[in-house]
């Protein structure tokens, strides 16, 4: 998150509250199944890990407590919302950074205080210390600082206040809280940060030594923290007790995330409690450290429900040096560069044993790479106990119910051979990718059967794949997408013995004799809710109309409805759709619906007639002379292709030529097809779920010198010329026009060659959508000297071995062009060209300066493919709320192909608000040709994450607002359904999901598209020209004066 979000966040409250208006729901979260970046145990936007979340949650059990507002108006007071939590304040103490020391006031929250140092002295058992939203650099010392067991000390930020404690930590232990000597304080829901000093200093350091004037640290309690920058974001040092760190997330640490650790034999630590935390990017400097270690003598440590993951040197648990009677359970351990858990002495002076550990129901995976890339974690275990002192003993180690999976890595490997008299190793789940020896005991590598064989101890294991949701070596850059839950026919299910858990890491119950082994018990997917078909319905004018959206879940749950495209006039109550149209409303409207069980949706498509009660539209004799009577209406069924054929030559407006389902062995073609408004023609599949498919040489549909014309529910395949070719017949002062192409799949044109699967010249007026185009060799769409059309709700998708020039190219005097809500995969060298090198002859009109002119392309999805958009000879476009996921070479491509002067150079481009994510292989993010107008080129509030880099791109003109880092949280990535899931308010207005869809009121209306505002770009920072010529020539006239002076002298 980068410094000017922080300030929003924490430096206007009121404008926060704004901001957060507009909730996002996401799902259920006790660290659940891919949300390793943050935690929201409610499911309502808010909870610990501030790029991902819309802000810190005030109660994160409670969905409508989050905001400091909502706590008021859910409890009387303050005081009694923090007493529903578990702290009884006697007194409350505010300090703001807007406070004031002289005039603060204890239990006033209209004066709060500014300082810590102020208030030290005054604090007592049972006060809590309210720090209110803001930026604080101060450091708080509660050394040998005391509460009691029924009156802690608490310090906590504000109910769903963000609080930072921004450049506290100094070096080595310093820290921002430091806790030396002291009990029963609590720490809650703070933020530290180190931005400035990366990698120095501590969240919150505790130490108990008696070396000092210290007292035993005991009874401390941290909580809902977030921690980042730092060293380790907490470190606990000797005579440490009764300490609980619970639901935090600490991340980017240059060591240890937690460090626990005592190095006098004499004062150990014990009674340890590290739950429900997200623990990642670790050990960013220091080599091999681990998310959590504990490394000297303790006892009754409990490490269990964390997430430890992309530790960048090291492992996941390491306890070291003597641990008894310690339990490591219910983890998930994965994407880091060492090992996952191990116990390991190498320093005997500190005197420790290793005793009665348990390691349990634990999912461990060690794969290939670390996150930076790096082939190291491969030949590490999954658990490992090791002696290199010669003079430690592992005894009495459980090692349960655990799945182990490794690369090359054995997934239990025990150094000494005396350790494995004594441990038990019994219903694990063990999966080595490069060989079945799975334990490695000494000099010697075992096979699972022959160690059962040998040892008594080691029993009941199983060798099989666990049968992961989706887990890869390649996602080691992107953690995210990793899906550790096990499916329906993982060997995990039901294997586990009884170990008295009642949840699993994600708050799902486990079975109690039938436990599955690893950290997740398996629950059957959520079933979608699934709409029941809403036909065509009659809407009448100025009259109160109401429809009944049905819809089912299997799983019984509650369910949403909603209408994207709602018009005016009309409203949704629960399923009930509600609308009163009025005389502007008067023809046909399509609405979109959708339903969501919370996890899951359907959509439907509802085309709505809205006439008057009294309107007779087939009345031939209607007295209105202006309005087009209904032509006699002719439908012709074809199921052959000759039949075909010699209909389609004879249609007249108003006739509709329906075709069988069936194989067509050809195309077919007619020239001067007129429909019109009221009357149009239809070609069509009879059947929209069984498609016609024709197949052929040379073309499958040519269509010349046609007006309102609809084609669609065919299938097009393996042609070797064009899919579909329509055109004005060569007569560019009469372009064919009021086109609609719906519903058409395309697949296998070309492969080689300039052949599209559709090409359109000299086309105004049309629209395509919900097109399925796979596989060609020249453009997915060719627009030549067409104006006026909208490509909306298409797919393509490159195919290998066809050459997929690109996906939609707008050349040749195209203008006021809109490309919407459309999917592109791996289309190709320029997956969209807004322009193009056209012949003159071609072009349509014939006198102008451009290729393209007036083109917006708004709310796509663009993934893969060379360059995903290119502007060549073009102007005034608009490229916005687009997601662009990882373009193989450039993101854009500002480019003059034509050295013709009568053309103006490339220029007036407009990209905003959209969503790009990109990888290394992205060096250049625009490439400017020679001949264009970059300068001309404005970037507006687009959102940039880079995978493992936070390096800002370069652009041609200086950015406007752009958002910087952001992680997206993409769902179903690389997919057509590809969406922002990221509930961060700085990305709620960019991407598909803030584009409000343009739609046409009606079929064969004229198409008109928004208008495209002028927009200015920011000019560049630096030294004026004027500055710099007049610096020059002063300079010049220095020298020359001086020259004269040394002359003279001589």
């Amino acid at each position: 998150m980068n410094r000017g979000f922080r300030m929003f966040f924490s430096r206007n409250p009121l404008l926060l509250l704004l901001e957060l208006v507009i909730l996002f729901f996401v799902s259920g979260y006790a660290i659940a199944g891919n949300n390793i970046f943050y935690i929201d145990a409610d499911g309502d936007g808010y909870g610990v890990g501030t790029e991902y979340v819309l802000g810190p949650d005030a109660d994160d059990n409670d969905p409508a407590i989050n905001t400091p507002d909502s706590v008021l108006k859910g409890y009387p007071s303050l005081t009694n919302f923090l007493k529903s939590k578990g702290y009884g304040s006697k007194r409350i103490i505010y300090i703001s950074s807007r406070g004031n020391d002289d005039t603060g006031l204890i239990d006033d929250i209209q004066k709060p205080f500014f300082s810590w140092a102020k208030v030290r002295s005054q604090i007592k058992p049972g006060d809590t210390i309210i720090y209110r939203g803001g930026i604080y650099r101060e450091q708080i010392s509660l050394k040998n600082m005391n509460g009691t067991k029924d009156e802690p000390v608490t310090f906590m930020a504000y109910p769903g206040e963000a609080v930072w404690f921004e450049d506290c930590g100094g070096s080595g232990n310093s820290a921002a809280i430091s806790i030396k000597g002291g009990s029963h304080i609590n720490i809650q829901g703070i933020i530290f940060d180190n931005p400035s000093n990366f990698g120095n200093g501590n969240g919150v350091y505790l130490n108990g030594t008696t070396q000092y004037d210290w007292t035993r640290v005991h009874d401390i309690k941290i909580k809902n923290i977030e921690v980042k920058n730092t060293k380790s974001g907490v470190r606990a040092m000797v005579n440490i007790h009764n300490l609980v760190v619970e639901d935090s997330v600490i991340h980017d640490t240059s060591s240890h995330n937690i460090y626990l650790g005592t190095s006098d034999d004499s004062l150990p630590n014990g009674d340890i409690l590290i739950k429900n935390n997200l623990l990642y990017r670790g050990a960013r400097v220091y080599n091999g450290r681990f998310c959590i270690q504990h490394n000297g003598i303790v006892d009754r440590l409990i490490i269990e429900n964390n997430i430890c993951h992309s530790n960048q040197t090291g492992g996941g648990i390491s306890l070291e040096n003597g641990a008894s009677n310690s339990i490591v359970r219910n983890n998930l351990i994965f994407n880091n560069s060492k090992m996952g858990i191990q116990l390991y002495g190498y320093n005997a002076k500190w005197g420790g044993a290793f005793s009665n550990n348990h390691i349990f129901n634990n999912t461990i995976w060690v794969g290939n790479y670390s996150p930076t890339g790096v082939e190291e974690p491969k030949d590490h275990a999954g658990i490992l106990l090791k002696d290199s002192s010669g003079r430690f003993n592992i005894l009495g180690t459980i090692i349960k119910n655990n799945i182990i999976s490794t690369q090359f890595g054995y997934p239990v490997h025990i150094f000494q051979e005396n350790f494995i008299a004594t441990t038990l190793m019994e219903k694990n789940i063990f999966y080595r990718q490069k060989g079945r020896e799975v334990v490695h005991v000494g000099e010697n590598a075992y096979k699972l059967e022959r160690i059962e064989k040998e040892r008594p101890l080691v029993r009941d294991n199983l060798f099989a794949d666990p049968k992961f949701k989706n887990v890869s070596i390649q996602y080691y850059k992107e953690p995210r997408l990793f899906d550790f839950d096990i499916l329906n026919n993982s060997p995990a299910i039901d294997f586990g013995l009884n170990v008295k858990l009642e949840k699993d890491i994600s708050g799902h119950s486990r079975i109690p004799e039938k436990n599955d082994s690893g950290c997740y018990e398996f629950t059957a997917d959520n079933s979608s809710p699934v709409f029941k078909e809403n036909k065509a319905c009659i809407v009448y004018v100025d009259e109160n109309n109401q429809m009944d959206l049905a819809a089912t879940d299997k799983d019984g749950d509650k369910l949403s409805f909603k209408c994207r495209n709602l018009p005016g006039n009309a409203q949704m109550t629960g399923s009930l759709f509600q609308w009163k149209p009025d005389l502007s409303q008067k023809g046909d409207t399509r609405l979109l619906f959708n339903v969501s069980d919370g996890s899951s949706e359907d959509r439907i498509l509802v085309m709505c007639h809205v006439v008057e009660r009294n309107d007779e539209r087939s009345d031939k004799t209607s007295k209105n002379t202006d309005v087009e009577p209904l032509a006699e209406r002719k439908v012709k069924v074809v199921s052959n292709i000759k039949d075909l054929r010699d209909a389609v030559r004879d249609l007249k407006a108003g006739d509709e030529l329906l075709i069988e389902p069936g194989i067509y062995n050809g195309g077919f073609r007619a020239w001067g097809l007129q429909g019109t408004k009221r009357n149009p023609i239809v070609i069509a599949g009879k059947d929209p779920d069984d498609l016609p498919v024709f197949s052929g040489r040379g073309e499958a549909v040519k269509l010349s010198n046609v007006a309102y014309l609809k084609l669609k529910n065919l299938r097009i395949s393996d042609f070797t010329g064009n899919g579909i070719n329509m055109d004005d017949g060569g007569n560019l002062e009469e372009p064919s026009n009021n086109i609609i192409i719906e519903n058409i799949s395309i697949k296998e044109i070309g492969p080689k060659g300039n052949y599209d699967a559709i090409k359109m010249s000299g086309v105004d007026d049309f629209i395509v959508r919900d097109c399925h185009i796979e596989g060609w060799g020249g453009s997915g769409i060719d627009l030549v000297g067409c104006h006026q059309g909208i490509i909306q709700a298409c797919q393509f998708l490159g195919t290998p071995g066809y050459r997929t020039k690109n996906a939609i190219q707008i050349k040749g005097g195209s203008h006021n062009i809109l490309v919407q809500e459309t999917v592109f995969i791996n289309c190709g060298e320029r997956v969209i060209n807004i322009g193009g090198s056209t012949g003159t002859a071609y072009f349509r009109p014939q006198l102008v300066d451009y290729e393209a002119k007036n083109v917006i392309i708004a709310g796509n999805r663009f993934i893969g493919g060379s360059a995903q958009v290119a502007w060549v000879t073009s102007q005034d476009t608009h490229v916005h709320h687009n997601i662009f996921y990882l373009p193989e070479k450039y993101v854009g491509r500002i480019l003059q192909e034509t050295k013709n002067k009568l053309f103006k150079p490339s220029q007036k481009g407009h990209f905003e608000a959209n969503l790009v994510v990109t990888d290394e292989r992205i060096r250049t993010f625009f490439n400017v040709g020679p001949r264009t107008a970059p300068k001309s080129f404005v970037f507006s509030r687009n959102a940039w994450y880079r995978f493992n880099s936070q390096d800002k791109p370069k652009l041609p003109t200086r950015e406007i607002e752009g958002i910087y880092g952001v992680y997206p949280d993409l769902k179903d990535f690389g997919t057509a359904q590809m969406k922002i899931d990221s509930k961060n308010s700085r990305l709620k207005d960019v991407g598909p999901r803030a584009y409000v869809p343009w739609h046409v009121k009606t079929d064969f209306d004229d198409v008109e598209i928004p208008r495209i505002e002028a927009v200015l770009p920011v000019p560049d920072k630096g030294v004026d020209k004027q500055l710099v010529l007049i610096c020059g020539l002063f300079s010049i006239f220095f020298m020359i004066m001086v020259i004269r002076f040394v002359r003279k002298r001589k």
